[in-house]
């Protein structure tokens, strides 16, 4: 009996054939709609996120994260036929997404903190005299909301929101006048800590997103479930 061995050369893998290849743009439309879906679910929980953000110690900022986690399942499902997807747009959209959400949501916060200016015990002098005169408590909170809007909107710019950050950033401090009673109204976000906290909060939603849809770069079916 004679044996013969015979020697083939090994194939290399070639580096550029395992990254993802561009998609086509009505494919991107798919991924684009995911990210659209994405970010109708955050505008819904925008409102509950903007109260959250006030938790001691910035506890506030986990449910960015886990918001941005629960609505990247959605986007998952929608783009996951057109998979492999690049890096690139993948990271684009999260950012998009966070960014647009946190714009969103300092709108609630401002109207939140505005309608919080007066809470007890701050006027209660001018409290006292509203239920001594047979008054609505709640048309004077909302008395002193509309007072604090038009101050800052006054001193930084005619833009709500953009008047509450400018004045979070620059001041985070005012004087305010309802029914004749002064109070200094304060944040406790001013300055740097409410950039800082901005920041926290983009970046967040991002990677909750980008943790939900990151394996959709895989050219293999994948699933973001766990099996049973």
């Amino acid at each position: 009996m004679r044996c013969v061995m015979t020697y083939t050369t090994p194939v290399q893998p070639d580096p550029a054939a395992a990254e993802p290849g561009p998609i086509r743009s009505s494919s991107l439309g798919r991924l684009w709609l995911g990210f659209a879906v994405a970010q109708a679910m955050l505008a819904c929980l925008c409102p509950l996120l903007a109260r959250l953000i006030w938790l001691p110690f910035y506890f506030g900022l986990f449910f960015f994260l886990v918001g941005g986690l629960l609505v990247g399942a959605a986007t998952f499902r929608i783009a996951r036929p057109i998979r492999p997807i690049g890096r690139r747009p993948l990271l684009a959209g999260a950012l998009v997404v966070g960014i647009l959400t946190f714009a969103i949501a300092t709108v609630f916060e401002c109207r939140h903190f505005a309608n919080t200016v007066s809470d007890p015990p701050k006027f209660a002098t001018a409290r006292n005299a509203v239920v001594r005169d047979g008054g609505s408590l709640r048309e004077f909170e909302g008395r002193a909301a509309d007072t604090f809007i038009r101050e800052i909107t006054k001193q930084y710019s005619n833009i709500g929101p953009l008047a509450y950050a400018l004045w979070t950033i620059k001041a985070g401090k005012m004087t305010l006048v309802v029914d004749g009673q002064s109070e200094t109204v304060s944040t406790d976000h001013a300055g740097w800590a409410w950039l800082v906290r901005a920041l926290a909060e983009i970046l967040l939603l991002a990677g909750g997103l980008w943790s939900s849809i990151e394996s959709l770069r895989s050219p293999t079916p994948v699933s973001n479930l766990i099996g049973p």
